[in-house]
């Protein structure tokens, strides 16, 4: 997945879910944001990353912005940009907090912080990683997935 140019200070990426339902393929944006209180409202997704084994790709891609008459606006390509690889528990979350209608804007980890071992965009994901708790402080709520339900945790 290409993450394109590094953050910027007090930057992070958000996530748009597209809507959908059932076993329609997930599909998401990536905005740019600054991390400050009253920007772009989002959830923060606090979960367990589970086993890399047996990915699962959705399509991922970068919100275009532009300007009209009517101010600044956003636009969603359509085509297959990007495809990345989530680990099976995130695509079960995504799968169950996708709206049938309307899109929901996240933080989550696994998808908003480049993930890239290269030395050259390690420092961006050091430094990304030490705004956790900041970015939790400012999401307008965070949601907890700790997995799909099994025969452990079904008396839950």
């Amino acid at each position: 997945f290409e993450y394109g140019e590094p953050l910027q200070k007090g930057q992070i990426r958000l996530l748009h879910l597209h809507p959908g339902s059932g076993n329609d393929p997930v599909i998401c944006s990536l905005i740019l944001s600054p991390l400050e209180e009253g920007t772009t409202p989002f959830q923060a997704v606090s979960y367990v990353w589970g086993s890399e084994d047996n990915p699962h790709p959705i399509t991922c891609n970068w919100v275009v912005p532009f300007i009209d008459d009517q101010g600044v606006g956003f636009a969603c390509p359509q085509e297959v940009t990007n495809n990345v690889a989530v680990t099976d528990n995130l695509y079960s979350l995504l799968l169950r907090i996708r709206l049938p209608e309307g899109m929901r804007t996240l933080w989550i980890d696994q998808i908003c912080i480049d993930q890239d071992q290269n030395p050259e965009k390690l420092q961006e994901k050091m430094t990304q990683v030490r705004m956790m708790a900041e970015v939790y402080s400012a999401a307008n709520n965070v949601l907890i997935w700790l997995g799909e339900e099994d025969s452990e945790t079904a008396t839950a």
